[in-house]
């Protein structure tokens, strides 16, 4: 059982700051960007945002291909982490760069450099997460290092949901189309920075033999028989959409329901606050009751927050217990969610003989940006189906329709989220016994 340094588990976590600063700011501000600064209406970026899910259908499991296949001497999945960002920060500035286009224009720049943005985040995290079986089989150890990943992912986005406004205000000194652009080189230049950190201090330990994955029907059978992995997407899109739901018309929602705009740089970040502080003791409690059991506490956290938020929300004090909740919940399902698929790696190995270990990992991130799209598609509509209408006085239909998707709208995936879960049968002690046949065959070297 391989143990990972506290420099190897900090670096690895510091990596993954750097690609989800970028999907914090899809994930809070793109729509309202998109809508309010760069003059889209809601369905055209809901739409946008749906139809780059699909390329996303063939470009993520095409992308965990290629990593499986490859092979230098800088390792199989470290390299991405090198030239990848470099791709990734030219990709971002010039989605926020002020292109003075017809509408027409405008559609075809913001798909471009958005679907552009979604392949170079997934150039990043496939390799990224691919790398965790390479680095121990350790459970405890792999619970450990995908904590700091969780915990720097969760720390991106709460950066991004507490200093893009002002930050976007400062370097823009009014202008916020100027502000936006400087803001995304700003970003793009962590990002950078921290790629190439986890690029120079993270490398694979273990080296897996090749197993046999030839032709397109290896890969289905892969598929077909883990049923594990399947729960585990399952349970990614359930609570996904839910979260997705409530941070991409969170802005509106504070702006217009709430009539508080300048509480968004406090509001915002509450939920990610409370994240990090619940990766500090779930893992803990996660040892005691098990991946499983820790994710339907995640599910039923989030529903009771998503009726609070509804029907209590305009209440500041409980509006804050609530994303509190909401940030706990969301880490216990991301450390819970992230481990469960790296055991369904596994477990394809054992089960088949076989390793697709990017393609499972490309195929959950997928699942992230399916909900995403989702949504993004959802919220598009239903601002459109409610007559938003940017910068102006809301009418009470558009009002009861940003509550509706900030509160309720979400409960139903949750729930579905809830009947996966229960369906989950790969548990720790199956997993143990996995390995154990594993590495008792010799199957690694």
């Amino acid at each position: 059982m391989q143990k990972l340094s506290f420099r190897e588990k900090l670096f690895f976590g510091v990596g993954s700051l750097g690609k989800d600063l970028y999907m914090g700011f899809i994930s809070y501000y793109l729509m309202i960007y998109f809508t309010d600064i760069f003059g889209l209406s809601p369905l055209v970026v809901g739409t946008l945002f749906l139809v780059a899910r699909l390329w996303d259908g063939i470009n993520d499991p095409i992308m965990g291909v290629i990593a499986d296949k490859t092979n230098t001497s800088f390792g199989k999945y470290r390299p991405y982490m090198f030239f990848v960002p470099i791709v990734a920060i030219i990709t971002f500035v010039l989605m926020l760069y002020p292109a003075d286009f017809s509408n027409r224009g405008k559609i075809v720049w913001a798909s471009v450099t958005y679907i552009g943005i979604g392949m170079a985040y997934t150039g990043l995290d496939i390799p990224m997460m691919s790398m965790v079986p390479t680095l121990t089989t350790d459970d405890r150890e792999k619970t450990s290092i995908l904590a700091f990943q969780r915990w720097f992912a969760f720390l991106a986005f709460i950066l991004t949901a507490t200093f893009t406004i002002p930050l976007v205000k400062f370097l823009g000194k009014g202008n916020d189309t100027k502000g936006f652009m400087l803001y995304g080189i700003v970003i793009g230049i962590i990002s950078l920075i921290s790629s190439w950190l986890y690029f120079f201090n993270v490398k694979e330990k273990r080296e897996l033999r090749k197993l046999p994955v030839n032709s397109v029907g290896d890969y289905w059978e892969i598929l077909k028989t883990n049923k594990p992995f399947q729960q585990v997407v399952g349970i990614r899109i359930a609570y996904d959409f839910g979260i997705q739901m409530t941070t991409g018309v969170a802005t509106y929602w504070i702006i217009y329901f709430l009539r508080k705009a300048e509480l968004i740089s406090y509001l915002m970040p509450i939920s990610m606050g409370a994240g990090l502080v619940g990766f500090m003791f779930i893992p803990k409690i996660m040892e005691r009751v098990g991946k499983k059991n820790i994710t339907l506490y995640g599910f039923f956290g989030l529903i009771i927050s998503s009726f609070v938020k509804y029907f209590l929300g305009t209440n500041v004090p409980i509006l804050v217990g609530a994303l509190i909740l909401d940030g706990i919940s969301i880490s216990a399902l991301n450390l819970a969610n992230i481990s469960m698929l790296s055991d369904t790696v596994e477990y394809t190995h054992w089960k088949l003989g076989k390793r697709a270990d990017s393609l499972l990992f490309a195929l959950n991130t997928f699942a992230y940006k399916i909900a995403l799209a989702i949504s993004g598609g959802v919220i598009g509509f239903m601002l459109s189906l409610s007559k938003y209408v940017p910068n102006v006085e809301q009418t009470p239909e558009t009002l009861k329709g940003l509550n509706l998707m900030f509160g309720l709208a979400p409960v139903i995936f949750l729930v579905v989220g809830v009947w996966i879960t229960k369906k989950y049968e790969l548990t720790e002690n199956k997993y143990r016994e996995i390995i154990e046949e594993i590495e008792s065959g010799e199957i690694y070297k």
